[in-house]
């Protein structure tokens, strides 16, 4: 049984039918399997409160109906529990949260009305005050919420929902004729996917949202549309379903004429285990859920042909680089224990180095905040260059990076330094090829970008022989076509054909530096000399130089250095295809692979959380997964583990062991495992036991031996006070007694006698322990 919170209005709901939310989705939805809690301003303390009944951790999802939060009580709870619901949707659930009057502000102004926890921050504007009527407005489904399995799953599943749907509840219901009041503004722009929108006044206008990346299953859907209040029962039932089971990412293929227990057993433990799936009863999948199923069972009694051909249509092409998340499939088929085959056979289209790749990816869209990530240029310079290198759409990002780079531009180049300069030039050069109209809009079109390049070119000379090399980079990079265009047209051909031949010079004249250069030099030299028959002495001179230096780890040091270096050697390969200096950097750079797949640790800080780190590790990565066999490599990674696993050396023969033998062996080593674990109990209590008697003994002792002490003492002192006062009495006692020899002779053996006999006298307590 799912159980969904619902947070509502409380003297709404006592008043109008369609205002008890809880109520009306129990008697509406098709959800016999759904518990509808409600909460108001009475009994919302239990669901916020640690250890109730009701607590937050004992349900499935939130939902914060419409005008829920108008209730002081319910709001102050809400907003002050914006930890816990980030914890709870950290744990994987989800929430919905419905148009909020009282929250809602100005589009001008921003009152601070943010409505969940970060990175979900979403705030509630109220439509322009010219606009008084709310049944005003056409609403429609994104069309950028196409590529969004969230958007999707929202919109088809399980109902189908139209615009026209939508507009006719809207206008149609027992609330009133009411589309809209407020419209959407998130915090940050790249947290979400627009579901619902209103173009119809000629801006864009968000109506519905829902959270881009799930970085731990979490589902965020929020919306102004009252969807509950007018009876969108078909369009609830997929909110509902969405927020609460998440994404049907299993696809299960019962044989509609041949029984399979096995099969039937795998099915109902995923209806008990609460896992999504959608049954098909053939070998097909609808279009629309191709991108929201991964895993594909399939029972065993479809013929292999039949299987093969199903997984050649899911499968694919291969991607030129890394494949997305969104494609990733598994299929698999039960083996028939009827005909002795093997238990599970297991297709994919994805290897390790995509599922690395795209968890990375996801926490470097979560670090962005609006602007450059972490305010650097060069962590920003190099996710954008790695988002663009993958083929990743990063136009939701240009707008906030864009602005936070245009105040630098004085007097033309970034904070007029040189090295930044050359590094927004090649940055901007390569995002021209995709999105030249964003850097139009936002103001680095291509004569702003010639610009940046003419500063660069007439700061060169006073600058070092690096610094134009860094420079040629910049100005002969990726997408510079158009700059150079612009620059040629201001009479600068003759300064960039100079500058290519010094450069060159330059290079030529330092190939017997090489062994002295620094890695970073050695990756320059490179990419200048890709490409470049005239410099071909100098690349493989630096590449083999850079093998030289490979630790054993096969990292260079830093990860950000490593991934420069993989990315660096694997363009050098691709331009001297079929040579062998090319399969030399392959080892070389597999090794380099390794190495940072090896230092990945986890997805919650890939790589130790350093956002460079991350990003020049992906890039690296993707690039070589679009160059090489990966498959090949991960196969073959795989046996090399195996091997590595500690195994017996005997015949094929004996290897057909007995299961019951090896029963019994497990069971006399268990017995034996509890026979020495109880003796060594044993032995820890008597070591226990002897060490509290060598302290007692130590005590005693030291007791003992006082006593002896101060014996030897009184009698010393006796005989030196009847020396010095009644000797003659003195000399009688020792007249009488036998002699004074023999009196001393007594207390020397008095003496040694009391400490022998004393507890622990001539034995160490540590020594007793020890034995």
């Amino acid at each position: 049984m799912f159980r969904v919170a619902v947070l509502q209005n409380q003297s709404e709901s006592f008043r109008s039918g369609y205002a008890d939310v809880a109520r009306n989705m129990s008697g509406n939805l098709r959800a016999d399997d759904y518990s509808f809690v409600p909460f108001d301003g009475g009994n919302v303390r239990e669901l916020f409160e640690d250890g109730s009944a009701n607590s937050l951790s004992k349900f499935d999802s939130i939902f914060v109906s419409t005008n829920a939060l108008s209730d002081e009580t319910t709001r102050t709870w809400f907003q002050s529990s914006q930890e816990a619901i980030s914890q709870f949707l950290s744990s994987g659930k989800g929430i919905f949260v419905g148009y909020q009057k009282k929250l809602s502000d100005s589009l001008e102004t921003n009152e601070g009305n943010w409505l969940l926890p970060e990175p979900f921050r979403v705030r509630m504007a109220i439509r322009p005050k010219k606009e008084t009527d709310s049944s005003e407005g056409i609403v429609s489904a994104s069309p950028t919420g196409d590529s969004s399995v969230a958007a999707f799953l929202l919109l088809n599943s399980p109902f189908l929902i139209s615009n026209e749907l939508i507009g006719n509840h809207c206008r149609e219901n027992d609330f009133k004729s009411h589309v809209y009041r407020s419209i959407l503004v998130p915090e940050n722009e790249a947290a979400f996917e627009a579901v619902l929108e209103d173009r119809s006044y000629g801006d864009i206008r968000r109506l519905m949202l829902v959270n881009r990346a799930s970085f731990a299953g979490e589902r965020v859907v929020v919306c102004s549309v009252v969807v509950d209040w007018e009876g969108h029962w078909k369009f609830l039932e997929n909110i509902v379903r969405y927020i609460t089971e998440g994404v049907p990412t299993v696809a299960m293929y019962p044989h509609p004429r041949k029984s399979d227990a096995a099969f039937d057993f795998v099915r109902s433990s995923a209806r008990l285990l609460r896992v999504t799936h959608i049954e098909y009863p053939s070998l097909s999948v609808p279009t629309r859920f191709r991108n929201v199923h991964t895993v594909y069972l399939l029972s065993s009694q479809w013929e292999k042909r039949e299987v093969e051909a199903f997984w050649s249509e899911l499968a694919g092409p291969d991607p030129k680089g890394l494949r997305d998340a969104i494609q990733f499939k598994r299929l698999y088929q039960l083996g028939d224990g009827a005909r002795s085959h093997t238990s599970l056979t297991r297709y994919m289209n994805y290897t390790a180095i995509d599922v690395i790749a795209n968890e990375a990816l996801v926490w470097l869209e979560r670090q962005f905040d609006g602007g450059m990530w972490s305010g650097s240029f060069w962590a920003t310079h190099d996710i954008l260059k790695t988002y663009v290198s993958l083929g990743t759409d990063v136009s939701s990002f240009l707008p906030g990076v864009l602005e936070e780079i245009k105040p630098h531009l004085v007097p033309g180049g970034y904070d007029a330094v040189m090295g930044p300069s050359c590094g927004l030039l090649s940055l901007l050069n390569l995002l021209s090829d995709g999105y030249e109209a964003c850097l139009d809009e936002y103001g680095f079109g291509a004569t702003v970008r010639a610009d940046i390049a003419l500063w660069i070119l007439d700061n060169l000379e006073s600058q070092s022989d690096v610094a134009r090399q860094v420079a040629a980079r910049a100005l002969f990079g990726a997408g510079s076509s158009k700059t150079l265009a612009e620059l040629e047209h201001r009479k600068k051909s003759r300064t960039l054909a100079l500058l290519r031949t010094t450069v060159t010079k330059a290079l030529l004249a330092s190939v017997e530096q090489v062994p002295s250069l620094s890695n970073i030099d050695l990756v320059r030299y490179i990419q200048l000399s890709g490409g470049v028959a005239t410099l071909e002495t100098v690349l493989v001179a630096s590449a083999k130089e850079l093998a030289r230096r490979q630790g054993a780890d096969g990292l260079w040091g830093s990860i950000a250095l490593t991934a420069l270096i993989v990315v660096t050697l694997v363009e050098a390969a691709i331009s001297r295809e079929g040579e062998r200096s090319a399969a030399a950097i392959q080892n070389v750079v597999a090794h380099a692979v390794e190495g940072l797949r090896a230092n990945f640790k986890n997805s919650t800080e890939p790589w130790g959380g350093i956002i460079q780190d991350a990003a020049l590790a992906v890039q690296a990565l993707g690039l070589f997964r679009s160059t090489y066999d990966a498959g090949s490599q991960e196969l073959f990674e795989s046996l090399e583990a195996e091997s590595r696993l500690p195994r017996q050396s005997v015949g094929f023969g004996k290897i057909r062991v007995d299961l019951k033998e090896l029963f019994a062996r497990d069971l006399f080593k268990d017995k034996k495992i509890k026979e020495l674990g109880h003796l060594g109990e044993a032995q820890d209590k008597e070591i226990e036991r002897l060490r509290a008697d060598a302290v007692r003994a130590r005590s005693s002792m030291s007791i003992f031996r006082m006593l002896g002490f101060v014996s030897l003492l009184l009698l010393v002192t006796l005989v030196a006070s009847f020396w010095f006062g009644e000797r003659q009495a003195l000399l009688n006692v020792v007249a009488s007694t036998g002699s004074l020899l023999g009196l001393v002779i007594g207390a020397l053996i008095a003496v040694p006698i009391t400490y022998l006999v004393s507890p622990g006298g001539g034995l160490k307590p540590k020594d007793e322990v020890s034995k």
